[in-house]
């Protein structure tokens, strides 16, 4: 990472984040400012043959997901009188022995480019660990469920998928 610039993959999820303005009707995720953080303009976005390969839609769907979830939890937090919100992120979950072989190489070369990345969490186990902390509301989102709540019926398409990655939301007392 670097001080005068964003790291790279800050800059990616934020790419993302644009394209998903451009490319995918409805949005899940309403972004004014994405263009503009990114420097690019609509038609760089609508020309780049790599922001169509399935590969660039799932994490598109998973970022314009995750970002929604967040938005929609803390508006909801609000709205009942919480006044403190954390967000931890935390990669794919898959324990899945070639998956996760796969992502702890991934991890590797992210780190060599100078990014901090954390690639697993147990879904029980950390609900385990936070119920011992005091926290008593749970949800947690696979894929299953994220294409459920936020890609159902859609005609383009668009959905997250490959186990890329969780939602999780708790909540104390």
């Amino acid at each position: 990472m670097h001080d005068d610039r964003p790291s790279k993959t800050a800059f990616r999820v934020a790419l993302r984040r644009a394209a998903h303005q451009v490319l995918d009707e409805p949005r899940v995720f309403e972004d004014p400012l994405a263009l503009a953080i990114v420097g690019a303009d609509a038609g760089d976005l609508r020309s780049d043959e790599k922001s169509q390969d399935r590969v660039s839609r799932i994490m598109r769907a998973f970022m314009a997901a995750r970002s929604r979830y967040a938005e929609d939890g803390l508006a909801a937090a609000f709205e009942s009188g919480t006044r403190q919100y954390v967000v931890l992120g935390a990669g794919p979950e898959s324990l899945d022995p070639v998956r996760r072989q796969a992502l702890e190489a991934l991890a590797a070369r992210v780190a060599a480019a100078g990014e901090p990345f954390q690639t697993f969490f147990d879904p029980p186990e950390l609900e385990a660990e936070l119920r011992r902390l005091g926290f008593v509301s749970f949800e947690d989102l696979g894929t299953e469920g994220i294409n459920a709540r936020y890609f159902n019926g859609r005609a383009d398409g668009l959905r997250a998928g490959g186990g890329i990655g969780r939602l999780m939301k708790a909540r104390v007392g």
